[in-house]
């Protein structure tokens, strides 16, 4: 090699890979993540209630709905952030932001709708290895949610 530069082409090579590996990895998560907050909060019969209508489906007829959005990675996968909604309030109504954010501050105390807007705002990076170990953690918690019929809020 000279001073041709080749030894930067061959140095992007690697960094690409790395890139299109992260990507695969944080589609693998939200695959694994929207599962997992799909069946933490079954009943005995394998159903979920929608976070902010209250309507009862078997978990595999819901959604994983975001709060804030999830093109924002810092909140993609806080467990507070998303919560099961069905498919009228996830997609049809957008998301019900506004009953969304009153059900979250009933559930898990006051201004925790605020702060999850606040933390939305903030910038997040997470390596291949922390979307191994978060893939690994949520395909074992929702093992264990099928396998006991979810927790209770």
């Amino acid at each position: 090699m000279g001073d041709s530069g080749g030894g930067l082409a061959q140095l992007s090579v690697p960094l690409i890979f790395s890139v299109m590996s992260v990507t695969k990895l944080k589609k693998k998560l939200d695959v694994v993540f929207s599962r997992y907050v799909r069946t933490r909060d079954l009943d005995d019969n394998g159903r979920a209630t929608c976070f902010t209508c209250g309507v009862q489906k078997p978990w595999k007829e819901l959604h994983a709905g975001h709060f804030q959005s999830r093109s924002k990675l810092a909140t993609r996968f806080d467990e507070v952030n998303v919560q099961v909604q069905c498919p009228r309030c996830n997609l049809w109504n957008q998301g019900e932001q506004y009953q969304f954010a009153l059900n979250l501050d009933e559930h898990y105390g006051a201004g925790t709708a605020q702060r999850i807007v606040a933390a939305s705002n903030g910038t997040r990076r997470i390596s291949a290895g922390e979307y191994q170990q978060l893939i690994a953690h949520y395909e074992a918690e929702t093992q264990k949610n099928l396998e006991e019929g979810g927790r209770t809020r």
